[in-house]
C-alpha cells in the first residue's frame, strides 16, 4: 500500500494537469485506499501515460489509474514462453528442477511490477525474502491473518474445554428428586 505521501505526490501529478487544486487529507486517504497495490513511480508513470492520451479534459479518477496500471503491466509483462524458457536457464545454472511452489513465486514475481531478474530469483528461492513476500497472494496473506485469529480462538476454546473437564458434572439419573 502507498503512504500517504506517495499518495499526495500521485494526487499533485493529476492535479498539475488541472490548474493545481487543492485537494484535503480525506481525499489522500480515499486514493490511497482505492489505489491498487503498486509502488509510486508505476502509479506516477500510469498517470503520465493517463494524461498523454486524454482528449477528453476530464480529471483522472483512481479507477482511471487503476485500469492504466493494469494496462502499463500487461504491455511489459513477458510472454509465458519467456518465462518459461528463463526457468529452464535458471534450473541449468543451479543444476536442479525447481520445485512447483519456485516456479510459482519465480513466475508471480516475474509478473510483478519493476521486479529484475535478480529480484524473480529471489522471490522463487528466498522464502524469507522481501521480494517473496511481496508477491504472496493476497488470498494467502489473509489465510496466514485467519489462522492467526482461528489459533487464539482455538486456545480459548481449549481452556474453557479443560475448565468444563474439570468441573464435577452430575449425571441426570443421579440426582435426586423429592
Amino acid at each position: 500500500m502507498l503512504t500517504l505521501e506517495e499518495t499526495s505526490q500521485i494526487l499533485t501529478q493529476i492535479n498539475a494537469h488541472h490548474g493545481n487544486a487543492r485537494f484535503e487529507l480525506y481525499t489522500v486517504k480515499l486514493w490511497q485506499r482505492e489505489i491498487m497495490d503498486t509502488d509510486v513511480n508505476e502509479a506516477m508513470q500510469a498517470v503520465s501515460d493517463w494524461y498523454s492520451n486524454n482528449t477528453t479534459g476530464r480529471w483522472m479518477l483512481s479507477g482511471d489509474l487503476n485500469q492504466q496500471i493494469r494496462t502499463n503491466r500487461a504491455n511489459h509483462a513477458p510472454s509465458h514462453d519467456e518465462i518459461e524458457t528463463e526457468i529452464k536457464q535458471l534450473e541449468t545454472k543451479l543444476d536442479r528442477e525447481l520445485t512447483v511452489d519456485e516456479q510459482f513465486y519465480y513466475l508471480r514475481a516475474r509478473h510483478h511490477r519493476g521486479y529484475t531478474l535478480e529480484d524473480c530469483v529471489k522471490a522463487a528461492l528466498d522464502p524469507s525474502s522481501r521480494q517473496r513476500q511481496q508477491v504472496i497472494p493476497r488470498c494467502i496473506q489473509h489465510e496466514r491473518e485467519h489462522k492467526k485469529t482461528l489459533d487464539f480462538l482455538g486456545t480459548i476454546v481449549d481452556n474453557m474445554m479443560g475448565e468444563l473437564e474439570a468441573a464435577p458434572l452430575r449425571s441426570i439419573g443421579s440426582m435426586e428428586t423429592k
